[in-house]
């Protein structure tokens, strides 16, 4: 039997980390450009730790650890990144219905007609 050693343990606990930072900051719309940043940076951080730690007979379940959140990261945010993209076509789509467009005219004259009346009071 072979010792163990600390091949690629840090940068496999700097992928572990960047891929927990990940998944948490995918879940926030907002911050999806970091997110996959971050899980990009995991991803390369994790998999060198794995390759080095079969090259130095390290442990390597900090690296696939790193690895899996980062990879799990990166489909967060692709999957919110396509929901937010198909939402916001399908509200560009609606807003140039012509009946969508009646409607909103509609009821922005009801309000003027109420607003006027209130100034008749």
């Amino acid at each position: 039997m072979s010792e163990q050693t600390n091949a690629g343990k840090g940068l496999g606990v700097a992928g572990l980390i960047l891929g927990i930072l990940g998944v948490i900051s995918a879940f926030i719309p907002c911050l999806a450009a970091w997110a996959i940043l971050l899980c990009l940076v995991g991803i390369i951080l994790s998999a060198i730790s794995i390759s080095k730690a079969k090259k130095g007979n390290g442990p390597k379940g900090v690296g696939k650890a790193g690895l899996i959140l980062s990879i799990i990261g990166a489909i967060i945010v692709v999957v919110w990144v396509f929901v937010f993209a198909t939402a916001m076509s399908e509200g560009l789509d609606a807003l140039q219905d012509p009946a969508f467009q009646d409607a909103i005219k509609e009821g922005l004259e009801n309000a003027n007609e109420k607003l006027e009346n209130l100034d008749d009071k």
